[in-house]
């Protein structure tokens, strides 16, 4: 959970077919599968 953005966030490694922005999908966390959207770093706008 990010403090800043009050919203989880996460990096991890994904197959080249995933990696264009805005690209959905599924993540497990902690066996529990969640829906995720692809973003370019960094996470905050300046």
């Amino acid at each position: 959970m990010s403090p800043t953005l009050n919203e989880p966030i996460g990096l991890g490694y994904l197959r080249v077919e995933y990696v264009e922005p805005g690209a959905e999908v599924n993540v497990v966390v902690r066996g529990d599968e969640k829906r995720a959207e692809v973003v370019e770093p960094p996470f905050l706008d300046r």
